[in-house]
């Protein structure tokens, strides 16, 4: 077996039905955690789009909405899974705007999701560089 690299890949994820267009991400960082505010606009492909199925590991979720439908969602902790439903779904061909808010906690150990970057013993200081938690197709979301 090959030894990889990094731990996902594009292939990992399957065909995705949908085309991310844009993303607008808003963060207030804060020494324990940081508010996200996202709107991820895409465009579904060849089929209609019914469920959303995002990576979403130690959040706390505000509010999930969608311009002009209705959705329902849950977030699946132990899975760290933020599972979206479309009601209706969205039909192929067709343009949304995915809005989230959301408040990520940082780790000192797991460098995914936002996470803490200390400094060098011998520098004075140390910060936080901060990585989008959902909706980053680069960070592997699954879609469904």
């Amino acid at each position: 077996m090959k030894k990889r690299l990094f731990r996902y890949y594009p292939e990992d994820f399957g065909a995705l039905p949908m085309k991310v267009l844009h993303m607008d991400l808003c963060f207030d960082v804060y020494d324990d955690h940081a508010r996200v505010f996202s709107d991820l606009t895409a465009e579904s492909l060849d089929a209609s789009l019914t469920t959303l199925a995002i990576n979403a590991k130690n959040l706390e979720i505000h509010s999930v909405g969608i311009n002009g439908r209705t959705l329902t969602y849950a977030y699946k902790k132990e899975q760290n899974l933020l599972q979206i439903i479309f009601q209706p779904a969205i039909p192929p061909h067709t343009r949304f705007t995915l809005h989230t808010d959301i408040t990520c906690y940082p780790s000192r150990t797991i460098l995914e999701g936002l996470y803490y970057d200390v400094t060098p013993t011998r520098s004075t200081s140390s910060a936080y560089h901060p990585v989008p938690a959902v909706g980053i197709p680069a960070a592997g979301p699954l879609y469904r």
